[in-house]
């Protein structure tokens, strides 16, 4: 339950960001978002994002709204090192600084 997720415990900080995007667009979002779902892709270890067999949880959102059109060069990579090198990875954050989404609540 999303009070168990997000209690104090667990969520020192949340926000809810909603897309401004038309109800046309968002159906594009959505039949994306599904089409992974029912394809049931796998988590993808290696964050890469050239490679659609296997989706992190951003990139998976970030591939959704790209089918409805949004502009990838608004939502930059940040390179995040790890034991066996260095990945650009796409953060969520790219998503609250975007213009195509407001804060509608937050904690």
């Amino acid at each position: 339950p999303v009070n168990a997720f997000l209690e104090d415990a667990k969520a020192s900080h949340w926000a809810v960001y909603r897309s401004k995007l038309s109800l046309e667009k968002l159906k594009k979002v959505t039949l994306k978002a599904l089409d992974f779902f029912d394809r049931r892709a796998q988590f993808d270890n290696d964050y890469d994002l050239t490679d659609d067999s296997r989706l992190y949880c951003t990139e998976l959102v970030m591939k959704a709204y790209l089918a409805a059109g949004l502009e990838r060069r608004l939502y930059p990579e940040n390179e995040l090192k790890f034991v066996m090198g260095t990945k650009k990875i796409l953060f969520p954050g790219v998503f609250i600084q975007s213009p195509d989404f407001f804060r509608v609540c937050s904690y």
